[in-house]
């Protein structure tokens, strides 16, 4: 499937441009000095992540990387660990910021699509054997209708949310096992059209599980954090080993209002992901409530 991408997208930024042919080329001179993230929000696209990545990057215990979003084990892992460690502190840096405080300092990655990726647990199990991982999980039905009115926002969809989901079997058919069989394939189609396929949690997290240990992965309700940012918030300093911290607020970004989705058609999909929330709820021992 032919995917236009629209004149905005941020592909086509200067500021992109420069960053990708400028910047990081000259920080890869110094990769060998540069630290490994080793504190990763992996997971879930649209899943409240973007607050939390802000929360954690005013704790003084966090070292963020150039962008939010490095996308080094799903699109990008061609590029080497050189290009990787690039976007990422000097490691005399935190050595700096940890004398500061008397107190350990981490490098943070915030990548929500790693825990998608079919190829992104193995590689990430391999390259960075002592982070710690925190995986949102939003009901899949709130999930997928968000992603569809990004997608809306971005110009890249046309239909309805009803007809988007009934088109979806077609629109990536033969995506996935393209991305299974080709290590650099980057599938446009499921990345702006994969709604429903995204939002499949138990499939997920099987494979995640079946290449990072579980003690160094935390799963958070969506729910439960927007409903109690800062209880949330200290589950991930205790998790990450890094101090209590209150940021400046708890207050999220503005959302994007958009229409409330059909009550019929979200009953309809909550059938839908009825057995993969039953096997998401075997997997980590709790029912998500959905």
């Amino acid at each position: 499937m032919q995917i236009e991408v629209p004149a905005s997208s941020p592909s086509n930024s200067l500021r992109y441009k420069l960053r990708n042919r400028v910047l990081i080329p000259v920080r890869e001179r110094t990769s060998a000095f540069r630290a490994r993230p080793d504190l990763v929000i992996a997971g879930v696209q649209k899943g409240g992540t973007t607050p939390f990545f802000r929360f954690l990057s005013e704790h003084p215990q966090v070292m963020r990387g150039l962008v939010k979003e490095s996308h080094y084990f799903d699109r990008h892992y061609h590029r080497g660990p050189i290009w990787y460690r690039a976007l990422y502190p000097l490691k005399v840096s935190r050595r700096r910021q940890q004398n500061k405080l008397g107190l350990p300092v981490r490098v943070m990655d915030a990548t929500p699509d790693y825990v998608f990726d079919p190829r992104a647990p193995e590689r990430i199990a391999r390259d960075l054997p002592d982070a710690r991982f925190v995986i949102f999980l939003r009901d899949p039905v709130a999930r997928a209708y968000s992603n569809y009115q990004m997608m809306v926002a971005r110009e890249y969809e046309t239909l309805s949310f009803g007809d988007a989901v009934a088109a979806e079997p077609e629109r990536v058919a033969g995506e996935w096992e393209k991305m299974l069989a080709d290590p650099d394939y980057i599938s446009h189609p499921i990345r702006i059209f994969g709604y429903m396929l995204r939002s499949r949690y138990a499939d997920q997290l099987e494979r995640w599980f079946a290449h990072v240990p579980r003690e160094r992965t935390l799963v958070v309700r969506s729910e439960d954090a927007r409903e109690d940012p800062a209880r949330a918030f200290r589950q991930l300093t205790d998790f990450f080993e890094i101090e209590p911290f209150d940021p400046p607020s708890f207050t999220p970004p503005n959302a994007r209002s958009y229409a409330p989705l059909d009550p019929g058609l979200r009953r309809e999909l909550a059938d839908e992901f009825a057995e993969s929330n039953r096997r998401l709820a075997e997997i980590l021992g709790r029912d998500m409530g959905w």
